[in-house]
């Protein structure tokens, strides 16, 4: 956005302080013929100053939301939704039946389901949304099927809190489905900020948001196929306390899942490079285990301890996971190639044994993460045997 200036950046803001630290304001309103909108995380671009004496300032906004009239301040906020790629096919959420005869018709029917209450803190709900154009595509008609996830509060939590929790789904979809699932916000309510509506209509306005770093994303990466894409295990196969507890706790858990699912997102990284941040998660998750445990005030484990607290906390054995070694054998020599990677006194580790070692770190990760949902042993051994 570029705005014009009659003189420095301070005199086109009112009440800005000159210890802003780049001059513009975080949070800006703008409207013009089209609509309202809020900004969040607004910085100063710089500007251009013409000969004649005028001049524009530019400013960047990292989101912009499809406001009303009013002045709520959307950084904070009591809804959220999001789309996350895989999330239909994890928890049997579709719209869309279908019903054929072979030589003479086939049906396709559309219709939104009952919501897939979650609950937690943040009153999780996986909802329906589809979307038809009776135009066709060429010569393609077709209906957009996806499922929504939505967060809502009572009060109104920071844009960051209400995001934490569709960020862990988003880690959740990756590590399920063993590749990069992309994710994008959609929506976000105020109760504040709501229309006039008719008494005893409940629905509220969801504004429509723009903000492109949301979520993860990389390029070159496809939505699922869901004709081939099959999870490690679904929604039905989780204990819907432990998801709860798991939402929850996302300042506890989601570090490490995030750590871990960052190396999906990575393109032209060496093996090597994978394999140590796969390390680092699996130090990050032992040392999460070991807080949860409740320690005395002792020096946190060393690094095998740690990695011992995370193949303990694992409750199934698979080739995916150790190969052919026992869990032990397999901490000890994991350890060793991934000091390889981290320390230079250390010999590099040979790539291919870099390359196995951070898969099957990884598949520990989403192992744990099965087990920690309450996903029985025998569906995690179904779906590594899938993979």
């Amino acid at each position: 956005m570029s705005l014009p200036s009659v003189g420095s950046v301070f005199e086109l803001f009112s009440g800005l302080s000159e210890q802003d630290a780049d001059g513009v304001p975080p949070t800006l309103h703008f409207r013009d013929t089209k609509g309202a909108y809020f900004l969040g995380e607004c910085r100063d671009m710089g500007g251009t100053v013409s000969t004649l004496g005028a001049s524009l300032t530019r400013i960047r906004a990292g989101r912009a939301i499809e406001a009303g009239g009013s002045e709520a301040d959307y950084s904070q906020v009591d809804g959220m939704s999001s789309e996350i790629d895989g999330l239909s096919s994890w928890s049997g959420m579709s719209t869309v039946t279908q019903t054929t005869d072979t030589k003479t018709w086939v049906n396709l029917r559309a219709e939104h389901q009952e919501s897939i209450q979650i609950g937690g803190k943040a009153d999780v709900a996986i909802e329906s949304s589809f979307m038809w154009n009776p135009s066709p595509k060429g010569n393609v008609f077709g209906i957009t099927d996806l499922a929504i996830l939505r967060t809502r509060s009572n009060t109104l939590w920071s844009w960051q809190d209400h995001g934490a929790v569709h960020h862990m789904f988003q880690d959740l979809m990756c590590l399920v489905f063993g590749r990069p699932c992309l994710s994008r916000v959609t929506s976000v309510k105020r109760e504040d900020d709501q229309p006039h509506s008719s008494e005893g209509d409940t629905r509220g306005l969801w504004r429509e948001v723009y903000e492109p770093t949301f979520g993860r994303s990389v390029e070159g990466v496809e939505p699922l196929d869901r004709a081939k894409a099959r999870p490690l295990f679904y929604l039905k196969d989780v204990d819907s306390d432990a998801l709860t507890s798991w939402i929850d706790q996302w300042k506890r858990w989601s570090r490490p899942t995030w750590i871990a699912v960052t190396t999906m997102f990575q393109r032209g990284t060496t093996v090597e490079s994978k394999l140590l941040q796969i390390g680092v998660a699996l130090e990050a998750l032992g040392y999460a285990l070991w807080k949860e445990s409740g320690p005395p005030a002792t020096p946190t484990p060393s690094y095998p301890a740690l990695l011992e607290w995370v193949t303990d906390a694992v409750g199934v054995e698979h080739p995916g996971i150790y190969g052919a070694r026992s869990v032990a054998q397999w901490r000890r020599e994991f350890n060793e190639t991934f000091k390889g990677t981290k320390h230079a006194d250390k010999p590099l580790p040979d790539g291919n044994v870099a390359h196995g070692f951070a898969g099957q770190g990884m598949n520990l990760v989403r192992g744990w993460l099965g087990t920690r949902l309450g996903v029985s042993e025998e569906t995690l051994k179904e779906g590594f045997d899938r993979r």
